[in-house]
């Protein structure tokens, strides 16, 4: 079975190589395009479950249009932490994938978790910077998770996108989306549709994870962990008393309500640059002075 996945030549340009991680939605892997001759990344948008209906429902040519103009739009995104989005189409099964920039780097919490908070509140301030970029072309993320940001030479860079004409297509249950779960906000656990503010809410899940080094609740119990989401608070004393605003944020970020998060991306971009002048300060405070 593998060595014929591994042989799997997309629309007689794009082979298979490797498969680099899956999710609700999908898989990516890396690829060979035969035409151009180099290795870039693809996503295949697979329904999950999959069946025949739900498959067939991509043929349909309005959910066609929908997708490209979908793919056309993220393929115009310059932004130094997003992936650059290449191509897009449909596999010999009808499914849509989209090809991009294939970055060599390391997941963001392999990278960060282990650095100085300086660092660490760096990558979160790029992270916040690509969903500013984002939001102010009424474009949303929809799947913000550590997985789906890297790290190249301490530069993050968002790699994967939700995408609304596929999610318009299916059942957005928690059962679909284990994969995720634990960077959902309240609100979508219970059905409501997504916006900025869940972003918001993914963005501070994963900024407590970097810096606490762990999920601020259980995740090896789905039903407990969203029952933690839905309910209670995360613990904010896991996260360093200094530079003093960093438990705020990270509590606004992560508010069950979404008019109490912060009121744009923009905004957490510019209070973590002044978090990380604060921690770069106490730093230059604490060395010795060399004479």
């Amino acid at each position: 079975m593998e060595s014929s996945a591994e042989q799997l030549i997309i629309n007689d340009r794009y082979q298979i190589l490797e498969l680099l991680g899956s999710g609700s939605m999908g898989m990516v892997y890396r690829v060979a395009d035969r035409q151009a001759g180099t290795e870039i990344a693809l996503k295949r948008v697979i329904p999950v479950p999959t069946s025949v209906v739900a498959s067939a429902q991509f043929t349909e040519k309005a959910d066609w249009q929908a997708l490209r103009r979908e793919f056309k739009m993220l393929a115009a995104l310059v932004h130094p932490h997003i992936v650059q989005v290449m191509d897009c189409g449909f596999d010999q099964q009808g499914h849509p994938f989209y090809t991009m920039t294939y970055l060599n780097g390391r997941k963001l919490l392999d990278d960060g978790q282990d650095q100085p908070l300086s660092y660490q509140l760096e990558l979160l301030r790029q992270v916040f910077s690509a969903l500013a970029y984002l939001h102010e072309r009424d474009i949303l993320q929809r799947d913000l998770k550590p997985d789906n940001i890297l790290v190249v030479d301490g530069q993050a860079k968002l790699t994967d996108f939700g995408l609304a004409a596929c999610e318009a297509q299916f059942s957005a249950a928690v059962t679909n989306l284990q994969g995720t779960a634990a960077y959902m906000a309240p609100e979508l656990l219970m059905g409501e549709q997504p916006a900025q503010a869940t972003d918001l809410y993914a963005g501070g899940m994963i900024a407590y994870e970097l810096v606490a080094g762990h999920h601020p609740f259980d995740v090896r119990n789905m039903n407990r962990m969203i029952l933690s989401i839905l309910h209670e608070a995360p613990d904010l004393t896991a996260l360093p008393a200094e530079p003093e605003g960093l438990r705020h944020l990270v509590g606004a970020l992560l508010a069950q309500k979404p008019a109490q998060r912060p009121a744009s991306a923009t905004a957490v971009v510019a209070q973590l640059a002044q978090l990380k002048g604060m921690t770069d300060a106490n730093l230059s405070q604490q060395s010795p002075s060399s004479a």
